[in-house]
C-alpha cells in the first residue's frame, strides 16, 4: 500500500471521530471562550478587563487567548455547536497530519501508527474544546521545524517565525516553543566543528530573536511573554483540576502509554542525544507536575523519539517523503484516495446539517439552566467555578469563572472558602457585598449542603449535575412574577 495512503488514513480517521465525540464539548470554560470572542466580534476590540463578570468587571484582563476566542465564536456562529466540532476536528486532523507525515518519514508504518495512536490517547482526557487544542498542530510544526534545522545542521529559516505569532495570540503554552529553541541550538553549538561555532552563535540568536519578536505581534504585546509565568506563579492554581499533579494512584491512559513508551525505548535500546533528553525530561516534570502539560508532552517527546528510535530499530535513514509518495500515486490507487475525500465531506455535511446537543456533564449543567426564569437571569448568582463559562453562554454575568489569572489568588481564595468550608457570617458578608440572589453548585459542595439549611434560602431546582437555591427576595419576585 502507497505510503500517502498510509499517512492519509489516521488524519481522515481522527478528524471523522473528532465530528461525532461530543466529550469534546463537555467543558464548561468553552462557554466563556464562545462568549468573549461574541464580544470581540461586536466590539471589534480585545477587552482589557474582566467583561462577563459582575464581580471583575474592571479588574485588568489579559486576553491571551483573544484569537481562540473569535475562532470558536465564528465556529459557534456558523452552526453552533456542530461548527466549534468541525473546528477541533480540523486542528486535530492538523495536529495528526504534521505529526503521522514527521514519524513516517523515520519509522516503518506498524511503528509510526503504534506511536502516533499513543500520543493521541495518552492526551484523551484533555481533547476539549478549549484553545490548547488549537495550539496542538502549532506545537508539533515548530518542533519539526527545530528537528530539520538539525538535520541539516542549520538554523530554522526566519519566517518559521511567523509561526509563534500565530501560537502566542491563540494560546500562552507559545512560550515553551520560545524555551525550545535553547536546548537546540546549544546541540547546534556544540556539535559544529570549532571554526563555524560563532557562526551557529549568531544564526541561533537572530532566529531566537525574531520568533520573541514575533510572539510579541500581538494586542497584549510584550506582557504576553510575561502572562505565562505570572500565570504559574500563583499558588491557588493547585486547587484547579487541571494544574494538579498527575495522579498515578489509579492506572490512567497516560501512565499506560508513558510506560508503555518507556518499555519500548528500553528493549529497543534507544539513545536519544544529552540535549533532547533534557528537552524530554523537562517535559516529563511539566506534565507529572501538572497534567494540562501532559499533551505537551506527548506531541514533543513523540517527535523527538522518531530519529533515535529508527537508529535503534534499524539503520537510521529517511524512509519516505511524502511529496515523492504523491508523484507515485498509481491509477489503482486513487479510488481509495477518493472514498476518504468523499468520506470526509460526507462527515462533514452530517456535522454541519445535524445539529449536535451539547450533554450535560461535571461542568456543563445545562438542563439546570433551561430552568432559570428570565427575572432570575436578570439577578446575580453565585456559581461554581466550573460552571462560570456554561452561565455566560445564557447571557448570565457571573461570580467567576475559568480565568483564575484575572480573578487573582486573593478572589479564588476567598470563593475556594466559601464553597469549601462555608461559614454563614462570611456566606452573609459575602452577599451583603456582591448582592447575589440565587446560587448554582454542584449537589456535593458543602455550600449546597449549608444553604438547604440556611434562613433565608430555598432549594429551587436539583439534578444529577447542579442544584438552584433562590433567596427571600428572589422567591418573592418569582411568586410575583407567576
Amino acid at each position: 500500500m502507497p505510503d500517502c495512503f498510509v499517512v492519509l488514513v489516521p488524519i481522515v480517521a481522527v478528524y471523522c471521530y473528532s465530528l461525532i465525540r461530543l466529550e469534546s464539548l463537555a467543558d464548561g470554560d468553552s462557554g466563556w471562550h464562545i462568549a468573549a470572542g461574541h464580544w470581540m466580534l461586536a466590539h471589534r476590540m480585545v477587552p482589557g478587563t474582566g467583561i462577563l463578570s459582575y464581580t471583575a468587571a474592571q479588574t485588568p484582563w489579559t486576553a491571551h487567548e483573544w484569537l481562540a476566542d473569535v475562532l470558536m465564536a465564528l465556529g459557534y456562529g456558523l452552526q453552533g455547536w456542530s461548527g466549534i466540532l468541525l473546528i477541533y476536528a480540523i486542528a486535530l486532523a492538523g495536529l495528526v497530519a504534521a505529526m503521522a507525515l514527521y514519524l513516517r518519514r523515520w519509522l516503518e508504518p506498524k511503528i509510526a501508527a503504534l506511536l502516533l495512536t499513543g500520543t493521541l490517547l495518552g492526551q484523551f482526557p484533555f481533547l476539549l474544546a478549549r484553545p490548547h487544542v488549537l495550539a496542538g498542530p502549532l506545537q508539533a510544526v515548530w518542533t519539526l521545524a527545530l528537528l530539520r534545522a538539525r538535520e541539516e545542521e542549520r538554523a530554522p529559516p526566519m519566517w518559521t517565525a511567523l509561526v509563534m505569532t500565530l501560537w502566542a495570540n491563540l494560546h500562552g503554552s507559545f512560550i515553551f516553543g520560545l524555551l525550545l529553541i535553547g536546548p537546540f541550538a546549544a546541540e547546534a553549538l556544540f556539535a559544529a566543528e570549532a571554526e563555524y561555532r560563532m557562526k551557529v552563535v549568531r544564526q541561533w540568536a537572530l532566529f531566537g530573536l525574531a520568533s520573541v519578536l514575533a510572539s510579541a505581534i500581538s494586542p497584549n504585546g510584550v506582557h504576553a511573554l510575561l502572562f505565562p509565568f505570572q500565570l504559574t506563579a500563583m499558588p491557588v492554581l493547585a486547587a484547579i483540576t487541571e494544574w494538579m499533579p498527575s495522579d498515578f494512584a489509579t492506572i490512567g491512559v497516560f501512565e499506560l502509554v508513558l510506560l508503555g513508551g518507556l518499555a519500548g525505548c528500553l528493549l529497543a535500546g534507544v539513545r536519544v542525544p544529552a540535549w533532547r533528553l533534557a528537552v524530554v525530561i523537562g517535559l516529563l516534570h511539566m506534565a507529572l507536575a501538572h497534567q494540562r502539560h501532559q499533551a505537551l508532552f506527548l506531541i514533543v517527546t513523540s517527535l523527538i523519539l522518531a530519529m533515535p528510535l529508527a537508529r535503534a530499530l534499524g539503520d537510521g535513514r529517511p524512509r519516505f517523503a511524502f511529496g515523492a509518495a504523491l508523484g507515485a500515486l498509481r491509477r489503482e490507487v486513487a479510488p481509495f484516495i477518493a472514498i476518504l475525500a468523499v468520506f470526509a465531506i460526507g462527515m462533514t455535511a452530517w456535522r454541519l446539517v445535524v445539529p449536535a446537543n451539547r450533554p450535560d456533564s461535571l461542568n456543563v449543567p445545562e438542563a439546570a439552566l433551561a430552568q432559570v426564569p428570565a427575572p432570575l437571569r436578570q439577578a446575580r448568582v453565585f456559581n461554581e467555578y466550573g460552571f462560570g463559562g456554561s452561565l455566560t453562554m445564557h447571557g448570565i454575568p457571573v461570580y467567576i469563572d475559568g480565568r483564575a489569572d484575572m480573578y487573582g489568588e486573593a478572589a479564588m481564595r476567598t470563593y475556594l472558602d466559601l464553597v469549601e468550608t462555608p461559614e454563614p457570617a462570611e456566606w452573609q458578608a459575602a452577599q451583603r457585598q456582591w448582592g447575589f440572589q440565587w446560587t448554582i453548585l454542584p449537589p456535593g459542595k458543602p455550600l449546597a449542603h449549608m444553604l438547604d439549611h440556611q434562613p433565608g434560602w430555598h432549594r429551587f431546582y436539583a439534578d444529577e449535575w447542579a442544584v438552584i437555591h433562590v433567596n427571600d427576595q428572589a422567591r418573592q419576585m418569582l411568586q410575583v412574577r407567576h
